[in-house]
């Protein structure tokens, strides 16, 4: 094992050992470094603790030790965190591209890409608190984060397809944009196409299975946890033209929504988790699913669409083949409750109007529909039904039977 304190140490090992292997799960970031520096010119420091192993003294084995190992947890300055991130990006961009090809490459450079992608990278260490405050920690460790950082490389590279330089085409700068884009899909299980355009101080968070279109556009401030997806309404066939969301500033996204189709998220918007989104949402939304799961009896033919308040007190069931059926509330033993009453209005084939009373509302309690041949459905997960109804008002004038 051979532990060395500067990236200047490693591109001597590097140069000099062609047998040099890399332990640790998360040995891809200094794999890549060390292909870079193989060929030829990355000259750059800053960035302590590089943990590197030889197969002839390891005969193979992976001893588990990360690519980094993070000497202090506090933070240095800025500097020291510039340093390290623009080493990343060398790091990502050097297995396709010679130094000296910098600057035909990026148009703007590298510090601009790396300006974002430190704003990224301290707004992620801020706001998740796994990351024990250390942008160290989640520089070397986060697959999201290096997600983000190599969407801020590939952007980079497509915008400069707009005005190629040198001896780069358009068609080759796309080529190598959605190259550096493939390769972190692999690597991080995460997927944006270089052509999205996202603001300042983005955070993916977990991001395993999350995919943003080719025409996203994504505000200032956005936190996206894993497996969403902005895409395309359609599936094959999709029009070239905007076909993907727009999110405005500070939207929070949870994990595994889905927002397809050129639809807009207005700014301060938080969408909940398995959230669909197909049409715009106003600025400041909450978007969340209200589940009211069910479970039948084997003989039961009834249909139950669902349950809605109707004033205080009240409630509404919908559905069909209810003509007959008795309504109750039962514990999680499936114990009628003694402590809730419900009074059957009117019914219907299609709809039974209720009203309930008792000491107190329903909270956690399952609501039992059963026909008249005794087979029934219940309802459970109704909380947030529960809460929509005004139990100021409810009858306290009975007593359990």
């Amino acid at each position: 094992m051979i532990y060395k304190n500067s990236l200047q140490s490693v591109m001597r090992i590097a140069r000099s050992d062609p047998d040099l292997q890399v332990g640790g799960c998360f040995g891809w970031a200094a794999s890549d470094l060390i292909k870079a520096i193989r060929h030829g010119g990355l000259e750059v420091s800053g960035i302590e603790g590089i943990v590197l192993q030889r197969s002839s003294l390891s005969n193979g084995s992976d001893v588990g030790f990360p690519a980094r190992q993070f000497v202090r947890n506090t933070d240095d300055a800025e500097p020291s965190c510039r340093a390290a991130v623009l080493a990343e990006l060398k790091s990502l961009l050097l297995p396709y591209v010679r130094p000296a090809q910098f600057d035909r490459i990026l148009a703007d450079g590298l510090g601009l890409v790396a300006s974002l992608a430190v704003e990224d990278l301290n707004e992620l260490t801020v706001l998740d608190p796994a990351s024990r405050g250390s942008w160290r920690y989640v520089l070397g460790s986060y697959a999201a984060y290096r997600a983000t950082l190599s969407y801020r490389l590939a952007h980079a590279v497509y915008r400069s397809a707009e005005r190629p330089q040198g001896l780069s085409s358009s068609v080759e700068l796309r080529t190598l944009a959605r190259s550096l884009s493939e390769r972190a899909k692999v690597t991080t299980g995460v997927e944006v196409h270089p052509a999205a355009r996202i603001g300042r101080r983005f955070v993916l968070d977990h991001a395993v299975g999350a995919v943003i279109g080719e025409t996203s556009v994504i505000g200032d401030d956005c936190y996206v946890l894993q497996g969403v997806i902005l895409g395309a309404s359609g599936i094959a066939g999709n029009p070239t033209d905007k076909r993907h969301p727009t999110l405005g500033n500070r939207v929070q996204v949870g994990a595994f929504a889905r927002i397809l189709g050129p639809v807009t998220v207005g700014s301060g918007s938080h969408i909940s988790p398995h959230a669909l989104i197909v049409s715009d949402v106003p600025e400041g939304s909450r978007v969340r699913i209200v589940n009211q799961c069910q479970v039948r009896s084997a003989g039961a033919r009834c249909v139950i669409l669902g349950v809605i308040p109707d004033g205080p007190g009240k409630f509404q069931i919908f559905g069909s083949g209810l003509d007959g059926a008795t309504v109750d509330f039962i514990d999680a033993q499936g114990t009628s409750v003694s402590y809730l009453k419900v009074d059957i209005l009117s019914r219907a084939s299609r709809r039974i109007d209720c009203r309930f009373h008792g000491r107190q509302a329903p909270s956690r309690e399952m609501l039992r529909i059963t026909m008249p041949d005794g087979n029934h459905v219940l309802l459970t997960q109704m909380e947030v039904t529960w809460r929509h109804l005004d139990s100021s008002s409810m009858r306290t004038d009975w007593s359990p039977s």
